[in-house]
């Protein structure tokens, strides 16, 4: 059960709907990402980096790249109804949650300490202004844009977890709802007080409270 309970998505969408625009919007935010982190992988991967700037130069874009995937399964499950994607949808989420935080760490490191790459070594003269600056250390444009983007998908992966959880709860419940009469097995025991050999859902809830 979700610690966090909520019926509907901004109060007047559906969770099912939540699910698949928190699922286009972390689509969005993965591609840009992805983009941006591979674009710069292209243009320094030549270049004389160490283990730990190889390293984080990957793990970011990797990052972005999963969220695409995760989110477009995500749209799947929310406009199909595949209830094997709806319920292992929030699980992916929580796992890739965790990745975010380390990405957004890795982010905030790069941008606060200056690589061992200088910022001689790219080509200004084959790039443009902007492409320049995915060489640069420190606080260039790109730096300042991927930390905000990680930071932003890290405020719409908890929405999103959110949503999807309380979806797929209340997928679950609809799928025990639609079976008229449930037949248990005889729970008779010592501790027992209540005679559920045969019983309806809705006598079986009020047993329950």
């Amino acid at each position: 059960m979700p610690s966090i309970r909520c019926r509907n998505f901004l109060w007047c969408l559906s969770l099912r709907s939540g699910v698949c625009i928190l699922a286009v919007l972390g689509f969005m935010l993965g591609a840009l990402g992805a983009a941006m982190g591979w674009a710069k992988v292209s243009l320094m991967l030549g270049q004389s980096l160490s283990v730990k700037d190889e390293a984080i130069l990957f793990i970011l874009p990797s990052t972005f790249s999963l969220l695409v995937v995760i989110s477009l399964l995500g749209v799947i499950g929310g406009i199909a109804r595949i209830r094997s994607l709806i319920f292992s949808y929030p699980k992916l989420l929580a796992v890739h949650f965790l990745l975010l935080i380390i990405s957004f760490a890795l982010s905030l490191y790069s941008a606060i300490h200056s690589s061992d790459l200088s910022e001689t070594q790219c080509d200004a003269e084959s790039l443009s202004k902007f492409m320049t600056d995915f060489c640069k250390p420190g606080w260039s444009t790109v730096n300042v844009l991927s930390v905000i983007l990680f930071a932003v998908a890290l405020l719409v992966q908890i929405y999103n977890f959110i949503i999807a959880i309380n979806f797929a709860e209340d997928l679950d419940y609809d799928d025990a709802a639609s079976t008229k009469d449930i037949t248990f097995p005889d729970a008779k025991s010592k501790n027992s007080t209540f005679d559920l050999s045969t019983t309806s859902y809705d006598e079986f809830l009020k047993m329950k409270v």
